[in-house]
């Protein structure tokens, strides 16, 4: 191929005139030259078209580049998830076989355990028939011990009708005249007593209920010697005329129904007992109770009792079939309970301070009234319309049944309960309250103004029921711990002489301590180191025990002290108050 510049240099010759030695272009080389041009044309099309293509395919080829790279990042992306897929894989394989030996340890674990469950239901099986056949047993013994103390008593009955008999046969010439029963006594106007007129000791240790029939002929007391004793009254005089025994512990609650043939105690035994009147006999017991029966009620007549224990029920019996009726869960602890016949109800009065009324037939809570503090004691107004109920805030209240509300807050500066059993008494036509205090007298206070009207001094000690006679003219009250002999030789005046020596202080309420004398006072206000406090019969909350627990450092007030003696007894005491041999 000639170069472009070479038609241009024959253009020029042309122009100039100038021929080559052939005398001239021909036509044929003009055409090939044309033909050419054409060529080059066509090549330089060609060219632009193929860089056009090289261009794109370029492109191509780097978008392809990118894409590969993408694919690289995401395989390498994907070969680091497969590397730690394929560990954690190892890591779970490594759990699925420790499970499976846990597993395994579990299977024989499980069989071991099967097997020792079967030893226990077997041993549960042999423990369950011994069961049975004890309470089968002490049941029979139980009626046996009822046998026994029915004769006891019958041989006891015999010999004192024997002795009446020789007492008569000697003086025959005098005529008896006997006033036949004539059913319980109409209500009289109340008459505030003014002194006491009759002493005696009704039981052995502390009396914790006393009450009169609803003649008002006898009475009862019941206390801590297990013992329900019957009395009468003869000019002026309290005449022992029978001994009820049965109970294995405490008589905490006594009742005696409207016709006077029964008479109801409730005992610490966990359970509850009815004697008959005419010949002193025990009829039923009844038994259900997890722990101390606390106080116990007729219902209207002999056949239904209900009763309140510590373990926080209350149950409903038939007397006559000697079966629970009825179970109800009171769900706070309570201390007294009566009967209100006219709403068909039972009301009882517990620590929680509330007031609960409790359907008889049902044994819904129908409602429940708010007092100031927890319930010691309750007695119902012989009209069915009022509720006395005795509070550990030193107060007596009046509950009005119909308007379900405290119509009544009957108190007293002196006026002090000391314990978390202490039960009041409505007078016969529900005009006066009276309650017993803690420095030993009998509060009397008019229930429709609230005032004051007497108290009655005689206790030397805490007194813990009363109950108003039926007649409206006197009233019957019974104390707590009977002091000793010794308690009565009361303090040790110089305490600055026991300094730094060990003395057992009495607190009021009960409680008492040995501890350390480390200082005092004239009014008694000590500091007691190294100090033990005996604790409570949790069946009988004013007796102590032999358990003991440690307070270390304590400060005793001068106004709760009530005895102070060296701990090793009170003999040694002078007592200032008394002339020394």
């Amino acid at each position: 191929m000639q170069p472009c510049w070479s038609s241009v240099e024959s253009t020029e010759a042309r122009k100039s005139g100038t021929v080559d030695e052939t005398g001239e272009v021909s036509y044929d080389f003009e055409q090939k030259i044309f033909r050419l041009q054409e060529e080059l044309t066509e090549l330089h099309r060609q060219k632009g078209n193929l860089a056009g293509e090289f261009i794109e395919l370029n492109k191509s080829v780097q978008e392809k580049d990118k894409l590969i790279a993408s694919k690289n990042a995401r395989i390498a992306e994907i070969e680091t998830g497969v590397k730690k897929l394929q560990t954690t894989n190892m890591n779970l394989l490594d759990e699925v076989h420790k499970l499976e030996r846990s597993n395994k340890l579990l299977r024989e674990e499980k069989l071991a355990i099967s097997e020792s469950f079967e030893c226990v239901q077997a041993k549960n099986r042999e423990l369950e028939d011994d069961r049975c056949k004890l309470i089968e047993r002490m049941n029979k013994l139980q009626v046996v011990v009822e046998q026994l103390k029915n004769i006891e008593h019958d041989v006891n009955y015999r010999k004192a009708q024997e002795a009446i008999r020789k007492q008569l046969a000697e003086a025959a010439s005098i005529s008896v005249d006997e006033t036949p029963f004539t059913g319980p006594a109409q209500v009289f106007n109340a008459v505030i007593p003014q002194k006491a007129v009759a002493e005696i000791d009704a039981n052995e240790g502390e009396v914790n209920s006393v009450r009169f029939t609803p003649s008002g002929q006898l009475f009862g007391s019941a206390g801590f010697d297990r013992k329900l004793r019957l009395w009468a009254v003869v000019e002026g005089k309290c005449e022992l005329r029978s001994t009820l025994v049965g109970c294995n512990a405490a008589v905490t609650a006594i009742d005696f129904d409207p016709n006077e043939t029964v008479v109801l105690g409730a005992s610490s035994d966990f359970s509850c007992r009815v004697w008959t009147l005419s010949d002193s006999r025990l009829r039923v017991n009844l038994t259900g109770h997890s722990e101390r029966v606390v106080s116990a009620k007729f219902i209207g007549s002999s056949k239904r009792v209900v009763t309140v224990s510590s373990d926080r029920t209350i149950k409903l019996w038939d007397v006559d079939r000697c079966q629970c009726k009825r179970t109800i869960l009171a769900g706070s602890a309570s201390q007294d309970v009566v009967a209100c016949t006219g709403l068909g109800a039972v009301i009882t009065g517990h620590f929680d301070h509330n007031l609960r009324i409790w359907d008889e037939r049902t044994g819904n809570n129908t409602d429940k009234i708010t007092l100031s503090a927890r319930i010691t004691g309750l007695d119902i107004s012989p009209d069915c319309t009022q509720v006395l109920a005795c509070t550990r805030n030193n107060t007596v209240e009046v509950v009005n049944l119909r308007m379900k509300r405290v119509t009544q807050c009957l108190a007293s500066e002196e006026f002090r309960v000391g314990l978390d059993i202490v039960r009041p008494t409505f007078s016969p036509d529900a005009q006066f309250a009276a309650a017993g205090g803690q420095d030993g007298g009998v509060y009397i206070w008019n229930a429709q103004s609230g005032q004051l009207e007497k108290c009655l001094r005689g206790h030397n000690n805490i007194v813990v029921c009363c109950h108003w006679n039926p007649s409206a003219d006197h009233i019957m009250s019974s104390m707590g711990e009977k002091p000793t002999e010794k308690r009565r030789k009361e303090s040790i005046i110089d305490l600055s002489k026991y300094l730094d020596k060990r003395i057992r202080v009495k607190f009021t309420g009960g409680r008492e301590a040995i501890g350390i004398l480390k200082g005092c006072d004239n009014l008694h206000n000590m500091v007691l180191d190294c100090t033990t406090e005996f604790l409570r019969d949790p069946d009988d909350p004013h007796r102590l025990t032999e358990d003991t627990r440690e307070l270390g450092l304590v400060v005793c007030r001068g106004p709760s002290v009530e005895l102070v003696c060296p701990a090793d007894g009170m003999e040694s005491i002078p007592n200032p108050f008394v002339q020394q041999e």
